[in-house]
């Protein structure tokens, strides 16, 4: 019964992302979309500079980092959920505040 809220954010958020294109992507809020692609596009400029790479390169070193952040959003659910079930309602909406925040800063 605690965790009907998570579970009612849960299916709010899977039928955004699959109305919204999201689904192929473990980002299940725009926030965290829009965060996946400039955490993307920061790494693989970074070492774009840093290794001068060619655009070979970039293609498939992208393909790469994208996989490593698609691994970090799953990983990073699976601690929330994992927290859901420990936390009170009240530390678990203080909880979604501070991912709000560190989303949107």
């Amino acid at each position: 019964m605690k965790n009907l809220p998570i579970l009612a954010l849960v299916a709010l958020f899977s039928a955004l992302a699959v109305g919204s294109g999201l689904a192929d992507s473990p980002a299940a809020t725009p926030e965290e979309a829009t965060w996946q692609q400039k955490a993307l596009d920061y790494r693989l400029t970074y070492l774009t500079d840093k290794l001068s790479l060619t655009t070979d390169q970039q293609a498939k070193i992208k393909v790469i980092i994208q996989k490593e952040i698609d691994r970090e959003i799953v990983l990073h659910h699976k601690t929330r959920e994992q927290l859901a079930r420990v936390l009170t309602p009240a530390q678990q909406a203080t909880l979604e505040n501070l991912h709000h925040r560190k989303l949107n800063p």
